[in-house]
């Protein structure tokens, strides 16, 4: 072989090889269009909503969550609770604010449907009695129908006892004192002829008080449902 065919076949090698080299290289993999995930979900919701029993789904998510309200706030109705708030507010008292004195108001509700209580004791005292805080000038009032209770105020004014003959369902209870000094006041059962739950407002107490609300916007989100998936179909007819 000449030096010339030599010459000649050296450069295919190189380029064989350089044609190898980048064969071997992972092959690169195109981009995701921007959106597309986007388009999917659409797509399937598109798809879930075309289907005939889409309404009666909704319907059964709806009705299952319905029952489940309703079932918790049967059980938590069986339970004796009577549910107060708190506030500082100067709206019930007819002293006006000054310094370290301040307008404490409580608000008592019998959240029972079939519940009255009866000779309820409560306490109204700080959570640290050896804090020095002092009570002034306690009065009571009726929220529409229902009796007055007996609000006393202790010697020491450390206390405020609030003594209540008879709280049915649905009857609401303020308490308004002024406060001398910085401490933490609460309320404090005491004592009751049947047994009480004093419980400050929670999840409960919201869930007793707006099952009705809940309930209703349930089944008026599965009407609406429904007319939406009527009119959603016009467009395939």
């Amino acid at each position: 072989m000449t030096e010339n065919e030599q010459s000649d076949q050296a450069p295919s090698k190189s380029q064989d090889g350089l044609v190898k080299e980048q064969s071997a290289e992972p092959p690169h993999s195109e981009p995701v269009p921007p959106g597309s995930a986007n388009g999917n979900t659409r797509a399937r919701w598109q798809a879930l909503t075309r289907r005939t029993a889409f309404p009666y789904i909704v319907t059964l998510l709806l009705a299952i969550l319905a029952w489940t309200v309703t079932h918790t706030v049967d059980r938590l109705i069986a339970l004796p609770l009577l549910k107060y708030t708190q506030s500082d507010s100067e709206e019930n008292c007819d002293s006006p604010r000054i310094a370290r004195v301040y307008c404490l108001t409580f608000e008592f509700k019998n959240i029972t449907r079939n519940v009255n209580f009866e000779n309820l004791t409560i306490h109204i005292l700080d959570k640290d009695i050896s804090s020095g805080i002092e009570f002034y000038e306690p009065v009571t009032e009726i929220i529409g129908v229902g009796w007055d209770g007996d609000v006393m105020l202790s010697p020491s004014k450390k206390a405020v006892t609030l003594t209540v003959e008879d709280f049915h369902p649905e009857w609401v209870l303020r308490l308004s004192t002024l406060v001398n000094g910085l401490g933490e006041p609460r309320a404090q059962l005491e004592s009751a002829d049947v047994p009480t739950i004093l419980e400050r407002r929670s999840w409960r107490t919201w869930l007793i008080e707006w099952e009705l609300c809940i309930i209703s916007f349930f089944a008026i989100f599965a009407l609406f449902s429904i007319l939406w998936w009527v009119w959603r179909q016009r467009e395939y007819w």
